[in-house]
Protein backbone atom coordinates (compact mmCIF):
# COMPACT_ATOMS: atom_id res chain seq x y z
CA UNK A 1 0.00 0.00 0.00
CA UNK A 2 1.29 3.45 -0.92
CA UNK A 3 1.59 6.19 1.73
CA UNK A 4 -1.49 8.36 2.04
CA UNK A 5 -1.45 12.09 1.42
CA UNK A 6 -1.76 12.60 5.16
CA UNK A 7 1.28 10.39 5.88
CA UNK A 8 3.33 12.27 3.29
CA UNK A 9 2.22 15.61 4.75
CA UNK A 10 3.06 14.46 8.29
CA UNK A 11 6.49 13.29 7.12
CA UNK A 12 7.15 16.68 5.53
CA UNK A 13 6.20 18.41 8.78
CA UNK A 14 8.08 16.15 11.23
CA UNK A 15 11.26 15.40 9.33
CA UNK A 16 12.76 18.94 9.29
CA UNK A 17 11.89 19.43 12.96
CA UNK A 18 13.49 16.21 14.17
CA UNK A 19 16.52 15.90 11.95
CA UNK A 20 17.95 16.26 8.49
CA UNK A 21 18.58 12.69 7.37
CA UNK A 22 15.39 10.78 7.91
CA UNK A 23 14.01 7.53 6.61
CA UNK A 24 10.64 5.81 6.70
CA UNK A 25 10.21 2.06 7.08
CA UNK A 26 6.96 0.16 6.62
CA UNK A 27 6.12 -2.56 9.15
CA UNK A 28 3.42 -5.23 8.75
CA UNK A 29 1.74 -7.30 11.45
CA UNK A 30 2.15 -11.08 11.57
CA UNK A 31 -0.80 -11.58 9.19
CA UNK A 32 0.30 -8.81 6.80
CA UNK A 33 -3.24 -7.40 7.07
CA UNK A 34 -2.11 -4.19 8.79
CA UNK A 35 0.76 -1.82 8.02
CA UNK A 36 2.30 1.11 9.82
CA UNK A 37 5.12 3.43 8.85
CA UNK A 38 7.84 4.53 11.27
CA UNK A 39 9.94 7.65 10.73
CA UNK A 40 13.54 7.57 11.96
CA UNK A 41 15.60 10.77 12.26
CA UNK A 42 19.10 10.94 13.73
CA UNK A 43 19.37 13.75 16.27
CA UNK A 44 21.34 16.52 14.55
CA UNK A 45 22.86 17.63 17.88
CA UNK A 46 23.76 14.23 19.36
CA UNK A 47 25.05 11.48 17.06
CA UNK A 48 24.26 8.83 19.68
CA UNK A 49 20.49 9.54 19.66
CA UNK A 50 17.66 9.17 17.15
CA UNK A 51 14.02 10.23 17.09
CA UNK A 52 11.27 7.88 15.97
CA UNK A 53 7.63 8.53 15.16
CA UNK A 54 4.62 6.73 13.85
CA UNK A 55 3.39 8.19 10.56
CA UNK A 56 -0.35 8.01 10.05
CA UNK A 57 -1.34 6.14 13.20
CA UNK A 58 -3.96 8.83 13.71
CA UNK A 59 -5.51 7.80 10.37
CA UNK A 60 -5.53 4.09 11.16
CA UNK A 61 -6.75 4.11 14.77
CA UNK A 62 -10.35 5.15 14.29
CA UNK A 63 -11.13 5.09 18.03
CA UNK A 64 -8.02 7.10 18.95
CA UNK A 65 -7.62 9.26 15.86
CA UNK A 66 -5.61 12.16 17.20
CA UNK A 67 -2.43 10.37 18.20
CA UNK A 68 1.04 9.85 16.80
CA UNK A 69 3.69 8.28 19.02
CA UNK A 70 7.11 9.97 19.22
CA UNK A 71 10.07 8.24 20.86
CA UNK A 72 13.74 9.09 21.33
CA UNK A 73 16.48 6.65 22.24
CA UNK A 74 20.16 5.92 22.00
CA UNK A 75 21.08 4.36 18.65
CA UNK A 76 22.37 1.26 20.41
CA UNK A 77 18.70 0.35 21.00
CA UNK A 78 18.04 -0.70 17.42
CA UNK A 79 14.62 -2.26 18.03
CA UNK A 80 12.81 1.00 18.84
CA UNK A 81 11.03 1.03 15.44
CA UNK A 82 9.77 -2.48 16.23
CA UNK A 83 8.49 -1.31 19.62
CA UNK A 84 6.71 1.63 17.98
CA UNK A 85 5.14 -0.56 15.33
CA UNK A 86 3.91 -2.95 18.05
CA UNK A 87 2.41 0.01 19.92
CA UNK A 88 0.67 1.04 16.71
CA UNK A 89 -0.71 -2.43 16.05
CA UNK A 90 -2.04 -2.73 19.62
CA UNK A 91 -3.77 0.64 19.22
CA UNK A 92 -5.18 -0.22 15.77
CA UNK A 93 -6.14 -3.87 16.24
CA UNK A 94 -6.73 -4.26 19.98
CA UNK A 95 -8.15 -0.77 20.59
CA UNK A 96 -5.58 0.12 23.24
CA UNK A 97 -6.10 3.71 24.39
CA UNK A 98 -3.16 6.03 23.93
CA UNK A 99 -3.87 8.67 26.55
CA UNK A 100 -1.71 11.13 28.46
CA UNK A 101 -0.50 9.27 31.54
CA UNK A 102 -1.21 5.86 30.04
CA UNK A 103 1.19 2.95 30.45
CA UNK A 104 1.75 0.20 27.89
CA UNK A 105 3.11 -2.59 30.03
CA UNK A 106 5.87 -4.98 28.95
CA UNK A 107 6.25 -3.58 25.42
CA UNK A 108 9.90 -2.71 25.93
CA UNK A 109 10.47 -6.03 27.67
CA UNK A 110 9.17 -7.88 24.59
CA UNK A 111 12.19 -6.64 22.62
CA UNK A 112 14.72 -6.11 25.42
CA UNK A 113 14.03 -8.77 28.10
CA UNK A 114 17.05 -7.87 30.25
CA UNK A 115 16.58 -4.11 30.37
CA UNK A 116 15.45 -2.30 33.52
CA UNK A 117 12.78 -0.21 31.74
CA UNK A 118 9.97 -2.62 30.83
CA UNK A 119 7.01 -0.34 30.07
CA UNK A 120 6.15 2.73 28.00
CA UNK A 121 4.70 5.79 29.69
CA UNK A 122 2.73 8.10 27.40
CA UNK A 123 2.76 11.84 27.88
CA UNK A 124 2.09 14.92 25.80
CA UNK A 125 5.27 16.42 24.30
CA UNK A 126 6.22 18.61 27.24
CA UNK A 127 8.86 20.52 25.27
CA UNK A 128 6.25 21.73 22.81
CA UNK A 129 3.12 23.72 23.52
CA UNK A 130 -0.03 21.65 23.15
CA UNK A 131 -3.66 22.65 23.12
Amino acid sequence: MEPTKFQISLYKQLSPILGVTSKVVKFADETSNHEIRILTCPDPTDKEVSFYSTLGLSELATHNNDIEILFSAYNSFDKIPNILSSVGFFIIKDKWKAIDGGVFETLVEMYYPNIEMKHLYLTAPYLWKTN
